[in-house]
């Protein structure tokens, strides 16, 4: 089965897609660490920051497969710089259309 895009849905006081992408990211590292710029501790900083807000989570954008998230691009400031991050396992998946 192919890829689903989403974008992330907030939820207050670590709610909605908060959990599911702070596990993806714990996982995308669990055996070595593949993704400096973005791991899961940056994560739940990023998530607290003031201006991060249910207006800004929908630029997030999330790709999964059977229900599972295998890729997504994250932000830490305000419009800048998105941080993709993709599961070892799809690195490589033609089918997968990230905009790296």
């Amino acid at each position: 089965m192919g890829f689903q895009f989403s974008t992330y849905q907030y939820g207050p006081d670590f709610s909605g897609d908060y959990q599911r992408l702070r596990n993806f990211l714990i996982e995308v590292n669990r055996d070595e660490i593949r993704e400096y710029d973005f791991e899961w501790v940056r994560w739940e900083w990023a998530h607290c920051l003031p201006f991060f807000s249910e207006e800004r989570a929908g630029d997030i954008g999330i790709w999964e497969r059977d229900g599972e998230i295998m890729a997504a691009i994250l932000f830490e400031y305000g419009p800048g710089p998105g941080y993709p991050v993709l599961h070892p396992s799809v690195a490589d998946d033609p089918e997968l259309n990230v905009p790296c």
